[in-house]
């Protein structure tokens, strides 16, 4: 199977997942979030939002990635390799800022949760926005960073020819090039260090670069599926909402069966 098939099916089934599952999350926090449980509603909705936008920017691109030489190449796959290469890098860029914005977030809600525990109260709405702000405020260089290099990377070696190094029987219509070493992806260890030590020992790790690449696209599907089972209200919500049409339709059918019988029996 080619790699280029195993990205499709991977981004529309983590895809399908994910926007079923997200939507259902925030609404979940806008509609089941009560009593004690209110106040948490501060930090678990911008987190559903920031994982929903990061989806979306990650279906638009769909990246396909592989490292040679200690070169880390990739390409859109997504409906983002029609744009121009301007905005292709500038989706690229968007992409991995919003995965760096999702896994930065962790620590805010461990500090919110923190707080919670040891001060017997949560933050308040400015104080949380504060801890959000924070994350951004460290995005924005390395974004800045990020489009610059993959903008000028090419010019490292005018020379030579990048796709070369890509697969020998398909080559991409738009090549981005970037060292890997200036992509903030440390926070997801185990795709993440498998990339990073490829790139610093020159490994040739080829199409498995791609399938660590890959491994982001489920971040946001099962951050949402952890939250909703893990959290008991979103939890028990969900369960009502699947039982009651199965209630409504066995006592339809016991009534029609009832009534069915009735006539039956007044046929004959």
């Amino acid at each position: 199977m080619e790699i280029s098939t195993i990205v499709h099916w991977n981004y529309l089934i983590a895809l399908l997942l994910g926007f079923a599952t997200l939507p259902l999350l925030i609404l979940l926090i806008v509609t089941q979030t009560t009593l004690t449980f209110k106040p948490y509603s501060k930090m678990l909705l911008p987190c559903a939002v920031a994982d929903l936008l990061f989806m979306t920017v990650d279906a638009i691109g769909q990246i396909k990635a592989r490292l040679e030489d200690g070169v880390f190449l990739c390409a859109l796959e997504g409906p983002g390799r029609n744009l121009s290469r301007s905005n292709q890098i500038l989706l690229t860029v968007l992409s991995v800022a919003g995965f760096c914005f999702v896994q930065s977030s962790i620590p805010v809600q461990a500090y919110f949760r923190f707080h919670a525990l040891k001060r017997g109260s949560t933050l308040s709405i400015l104080q949380t926005t504060g801890l959000f702000s924070l994350s951004i405020v460290g995005i924005v260089p390395l974004t800045v960073l990020m489009y610059t290099a993959f903008n000028t990377s090419e010019l490292l070696r005018p020379e030579f020819d990048y796709s070369s190094l890509w697969y020998k029987n398909d080559t991409p219509t738009v090549l981005l090039v970037a060292d890997i070493g200036l992509i903030p992806l440390l926070t997801a260890v185990g795709p993440t260090l498998g990339l990073v030590l490829g790139q610093f020992f020159n490994l040739n790790l080829g199409s498995l670069a791609a399938l660590c690449v890959l491994c982001y696209s489920w971040i946001p599907f099962l951050n949402g599926l952890l939250t909703i089972v893990v959290i008991a209200p979103y939890r028990n919500a969900v369960c009502r909402w699947i039982k009651k049409p199965k209630s409504r339709t066995h006592s339809l059918t016991t009534s029609s069966s009832g009534n069915g019988t009735r006539s039956s029996f007044s046929r004959y």
